[in-house]
């Protein structure tokens, strides 16, 4: 093999060419050439083997793999070959190799760019969120594995897109569009930063690539049914207003048609109501002087 691992045709699964042993999912991802077996913890790299046997790295992201990874007329594969490993605190740029040095009065920032290329080379814990290397597999701070972590992240968020979805079909429009705004619409629920840069990311990396834009069609069927609803409830608001009013005006014509039959005008029970009114205003206050004068 020479060092060289060549990228399985089929299933485009990504193996070290040290111990044999998968590398992490989308390792490659965004233009990377450099990752970090999870395994042996050696650093490897994408390189292109040409028809000449001589191999010359290359940045691919995702979207490229099938297309680099096909035969050419000129012979030319994607491979892996493993290259020499950089002791902390010099931080190997994944995307452009650069070496870069972290001072110690950066060790606990939460960025830091490679001076080449300005690609960030630091990432947020999954667990404590504290700055850790981007090639890292365990934090420094908490030891969380992060390749465990991020499994268990996605079955959170794949639980909350699914129940999302089942709620739609069932017509709970109002649960299911807070369960599937995250990832649609997070404005809409406030989710904070951290929540919707992962939510993102598993949406994009996991649930989009064999979703095939269903939970997008229900999360904006159940937009309409939730405006539909609004507007209905809306309407329903503004009947019941008219409805009082309607009634309030029906019960002062049945007075005032009571009084004209009875008493030969029809303000004549108005009047006798308001002197009521006033007697009765009368009496309060007379009890509540005598009760502050004992």
């Amino acid at each position: 093999m020479n060092g060289y691992r060549e990228l399985e045709t089929e299933s485009f699964s990504l193996n070290c060419p040290n111990c044999g042993e998968a590398l992490e999912r989308n390792a490659f991802e965004g233009g990377r050439r450099l990752t970090r077996c999870w395994h042996c913890g050696e650093m490897v790299r994408s390189a292109v083997r040409s028809s000449r046997g001589r191999a010359e790295t290359s940045p691919f992201s995702s979207s490229e793999w099938a297309e680099r990874n096909t035969p050419k007329a000129s012979g030319s594969r994607i491979q892996l070959e493993q290259v020499p490993s950089h002791p902390y605190p010099n931080l190997q740029c994944p995307y452009c190799e650069h070496l870069n040095r972290e001072l110690v009065v950066q060790a606990d920032k939460t960025s830091f760019y490679c001076t080449n290329c300005g690609a960030e080379l630091k990432k947020a814990c999954l667990n404590c969120e504290r700055p850790m290397y981007v090639l890292d597999h365990f934090c420094p701070y908490c030891r969380t594995d992060q390749e465990e972590a991020q499994y268990e992240l996605e079955a959170l968020y794949w639980q909350q897109f699914n129940e999302g979805k089942r709620l739609a079909k069932i017509g709970h429009w109002e649960d299911a569009h807070r369960h599937l705004a995250l990832f649609f619409n997070p404005d809409a629920i406030g989710a904070d930063p951290v929540n919707l840069q992962r939510a993102e990311a598993v949406y994009r990396h996991s649930i989009a690539t064999v979703d095939e834009g269903e939970g997008l069609r229900l999360f904006n069927e159940s937009l309409q049914r939730l405006r539909h609803q609004i507007h209905e409830e809306l309407k329903q608001e503004e009947r019941r207003r008219w409805a009082k009013w309607g009634l309030g005006l029906l019960v002062l014509g049945l007075l005032a048609l009571w009084s004209a039959v009875n008493f030969g005008a029809w303000w004549a029970i108005f009047a006798i109501a308001l002197g009521v009114i006033v007697v009765i205003g009368l009496l309060i206050l007379f009890v509540l002087l005598s009760i502050s004068g004992m």
